[in-house]
């Protein structure tokens, strides 16, 4: 991908930085790049197929294959496929914030997106998740978007923004801690920590780009 190709995914630039782009993912080096105010969620190419380490807090790793079924009733769908879960579908709206995730409908979200994504950013939200069989649980979620840095995720080098996240279940207050690495240059979460409750992940690849 060409250096201004890279620029036009990144949207609208801020401070200065050097941004590394890999051979991998079809990129060159471009240097002296502008750290970036990510202004809206990337709709992935048509079937694209990315796939991820997940370890989970009670089990040995194991590979998740996620495939992009484009537009259902509204909403940007994915097929998912690992040995833990068997076939599963994850649903996110058109800001790239999950409403459907194994079952479960979350209402109106359970996403770290509050477009545009800026250092220093924080929001709270009350979203409702009601299963296949009619179970619900209403959860409060706390974000914030505590930096932008390199992370290592999958073996290769991402610029990407730390988001946290604070879940606490409003009957009994239960809490969920997340931290989430979301890298605009290929707009995806490429990195999760989900702790004890939802393990951890890295994003290993994606075709097409």
């Amino acid at each position: 991908m060409e250096c201004s190709r890279a620029s036009e995914r990144l949207g609208k630039y801020k401070a200065v930085v050097r941004l590394i782009a890999f051979i991998g993912f079809g990129w060159i080096i471009c240097t002296d790049a502008q750290a970036q105010n990510a202004t809206s969620w990337l709709v992935p190419p048509a079937g694209q197929v990315c796939t991820s380490r997940a370890s989970p807090s009670n089990g040995v790793d194991y590979t998740s294959t996620s495939t992009f079924t484009g537009l259902v009733d509204g909403n940007y769908c994915f097929q998912i496929q690992n040995q833990r879960s068997g076939t599963t579908r994850t649903c996110v709206n058109g800001d790239g914030n999950p409403v459907e995730i194994n079952g479960w409908k979350r209402t109106p979200h359970s996403g770290f997106y509050s477009w545009p994504l800026t250092v220093g950013k924080e929001w709270e939200f009350t979203y409702l998740a009601t299963s296949s069989s009619g179970a619900t649980s209403s959860w409060i979620k706390h974000v914030k978007i505590v930096s932008y840095e390199k992370i290592l995720a999958g073996g290769q080098q991402y610029n990407a923004f730390k988001i946290e996240a604070t879940n606490t279940k409003t009957a009994g207050g239960y809490v969920v801690l997340e931290t989430a690495y979301y890298a605009p240059a290929i707009g995806k979460i490429v990195k999760y920590d989900g702790g004890m409750d939802f393990g951890k992940s890295e994003l290993t690849s994606c075709s097409p780009k």
